[in-house]
């Protein structure tokens, strides 16, 4: 007997202008494409994964589940984070000790009782001491357009925060919802975050033509060998002419971001309990070792442990 399992995944996509080190607009992205995975589940055996393809017939991986929450459980542990990105906004409150993050090339350090906000698409990395315990919640493109007002319209600009507030009250509502994993308390308090601390700055959009395009066919390869080259392809440009245009309209290279998606697509195929050999091979890395190496650095975990510190509620 066969028990099914759909997942159903999506991947925002960011159409402006990425922040540069010296300061410039943050990212933003908006929702212009859907993937979706397939997972069958066979009593007693393994997970079969199965590729969907669009109409076209590029095959492709999910990205995001849109129905559900993801959260953080910091355990405590000494660990530096590798430069990456998310692509939804991450906050999160520190209960003890300090985080030090950099964010777009500005140094930050929250303490306890202070909220960072980390929004989508900005590059980061972090580093916090033995003793550092922090809860976060990751909100994606669903979440946006339910809770915040013209969340749609914000999605095409990009947004600016002070990425570590004084969080006071708020901290410890955030604080007692992460306790009780309450997902509408942790929206509920989130939205107020955002409403109140983060501002949108409306991006330019002369170019906004280009990145769509580009975003849809990085998308659509990402999970595939020579990914990259099939994308300049798609846009009539040579690698190299393409690999510089990426780089000026988004302010990362066009490998950095498919790693990107290439772990998201990893860990919610790792939080739906495929093994960490089918989520390697799934989600576009050379074996399971290449996708131990890059979740550890950016995401403090291996696979195998990878669900003991981030899980889904909703």
């Amino acid at each position: 007997m066969v028990t099914r399992k759909p997942v159903r995944i999506e991947i925002i996509e960011p159409i402006a202008e990425h922040r540069s080190k010296r300061g410039a607009a943050g990212a933003g992205g908006v929702p212009i494409r859907t993937r979706s995975l397939s997972c069958s589940h066979r009593d007693g055996g393994e997970p079969r994964v199965a590729r969907r393809s669009w109409a076209g017939g590029e095959s492709h991986v999910a990205a995001i589940l849109s129905s559900m929450m993801k959260l953080l459980d910091w355990p405590g542990r000494a660990h530096g984070f590798a430069p990456h990105f998310h692509t939804e906004f991450f906050i999160s409150v520190t209960l003890r000790g300090v985080c030090d993050f950099e964010c777009e090339g500005l140094q930050f350090s929250a303490g306890a009782g202070q909220i960072s906000i980390i929004p989508p698409f900005h590059v980061h990395a972090a580093r916090c001491g033995e003793g550092t315990l922090y809860k976060g919640v990751y909100l994606d493109g669903p979440w946006m357009r339910r809770w915040l007002p013209g969340g749609d319209d914000r999605w095409n600009g990009c947004w600016r925060a002070p990425h570590v507030i004084d969080g006071g009250e708020l901290a410890d509502r955030l604080t007692q919802a992460f306790a009780h994993a309450d997902e509408t308390a942790i929206s509920s308090v989130a939205s107020m975050i955002l409403r109140n601390d983060a501002r949108f700055v409306a991006g330019a959009r002369s170019s906004v033509a280009w990145r769509s395009r580009a975003m849809h066919w990085m998308q659509t390869f990402a999970f595939e060998p020579c990914s990259i080259e099939k994308t300049a392809a798609r846009m009539a440009m040579t690698g190299q002419g393409f690999a510089r245009a990426f780089r000026r309209n988004f302010g990362v290279t066009a490998v950095f971001f498919r790693k990107q998606l290439r772990l998201h697509a990893a860990e919610e195929l790792l939080l739906q309990h495929i093994s960490p050999a089918m989520t390697a091979a799934s989600s576009g890395f050379s074996d399971q070792a290449h996708l131990h190496r890059e979740l550890k650095a950016t995401r403090g975990v291996s696979p195998t442990n990878y669900a003991r510190y981030y899980h889904m509620i909703g």
